[in-house]
């Protein structure tokens, strides 16, 4: 319940009504900003698939962190030379 908002690199606004806490769901165009304001926690991956990144790298190719956890109601900002995130899942959604 809520709404999850994003901006595309092409700088496109997207909302996302009321998502389904099942599964993994896609990103089209890409996210470089995203606001979560669900009743749920969610989980930015940089790929459509909703798996980590490569054992050690995180989206940029640094070491560090393989996806990131996005609380409700907060947001989180593009931080350049980074992917885009290209799917999220919902934390303790069904899968």
């Amino acid at each position: 319940m809520g709404t999850i908002e994003y901006t595309t690199p092409a700088k496109r606004e997207v909302k996302i009504q009321s998502p389904s806490d099942e599964g993994c769901h896609r990103l089209p165009g890409g996210a470089y900003h995203v606001t979560n304001y669900t009743v749920d926690d969610i989980r930015l991956y940089a790929n459509e698939e909703c798996v980590l990144t490569e054992d050690g790298k995180d989206q940029s190719g640094r070491i560090g962190g393989e996806s990131f956890y996005l609380g409700t109601q907060t947001s989180v900002e593009y931080t350049p030379g980074q992917s885009p995130w290209l799917s999220y899942s919902v934390v303790g959604g069904g899968g």
